[in-house]
């Protein structure tokens, strides 16, 4: 007795003509993206970041980044928000370590004998209690830009210590000429690491207040400015 196996019909996958669409959509976005990237930046820089720094506080990190990762996602634009450790130095630490080197440095901060007009200071580090988002354990979260590689810091300015000559400003940047460019006075930074954390998975001052819809929407609007587009507004259960 003879068995007849029927032949596989052949289907045609949506997954390659879903990947065209997907495509199409973020060259059409891209083109009014780069079209407009110096008014988006100039947006989020000056009227965003300010915005929910005022609102949530200079160490709502979290806040800030998730907030303005989520805006730009809605709007076509790839963004995340992750979590890094990043140190900053004043200049005269700078100069000192070029003189006399790092393992000097090391060793007469550990004999408690740095001079006090040399300072550094990280954000994220575990431990670090001064600059310890208050929405938890220490970590330092940033907008992440996958698509031209780079970052978005806006509550750079945590780390600031004018009494020790240093000041740091909000920036965006690409991630390897952060870590090719050395320091500069414009941003006075020595270290930067990624840290594998989820950065989604903690509660955000935002959300624990119960008024992300809410910031979400008039960062929406703002964001809708930069790109010249309709803005777009998030209802009660999450779609616009």
């Amino acid at each position: 007795m003879s068995i007849r196996i029927p032949k596989r019909r052949r289907t045609t996958r949506k997954r390659s003509h879903n990947k065209d669409v997907e495509v199409a959509q973020w060259r059409k976005i891209s083109e009014r993206y780069y079209a407009r990237k110096d008014v988006v930046q100039k947006t989020i820089m000056e009227d965003i970041a300010p915005f929910l720094i005022d609102k949530y506080g200079i160490q709502a990190c979290l806040s800030c980044s998730l907030i303005t990762a989520n805006a730009l996602t809605h709007y076509g634009i790839p963004a995340e928000p992750r979590i890094c450790r990043v140190t900053f130095a004043n200049e005269e630490w700078v100069k000192w370590v070029n003189e006399h080197g790092l393992d000097e440095w090391v060793n007469i901060l550990n004999k408690g004998e740095a001079p006090d007009e040399l300072w550094t200071i990280g954000i994220g580090y575990e431990g670090s209690k001064e600059t310890a988002p208050d929405e938890g354990e220490a970590f330092h979260a940033v907008v992440f830009l996958p698509v031209d590689d780079e970052i978005v810091d806006m509550t750079a300015g945590q780390a600031s210590r004018p009494e020790k000559n240093l000041i740091i400003e909000p920036y965006w940047i690409t991630e390897h000429k952060m870590r090719t460019r050395g320091w500069t006075e414009e941003l006075p930074m020595i270290h930067f690491e990624w840290v594998k954390k989820n950065a989604r998975k903690y509660p955000s001052v935002a959300y624990r207040r119960g008024d992300i819809k809410e910031s979400m929407n008039t960062v929406l609007g703002m964001l809708a400015y930069g790109l010249g587009v309709t803005p777009a507004v998030m209802k009660d259960d999450g779609d616009e």
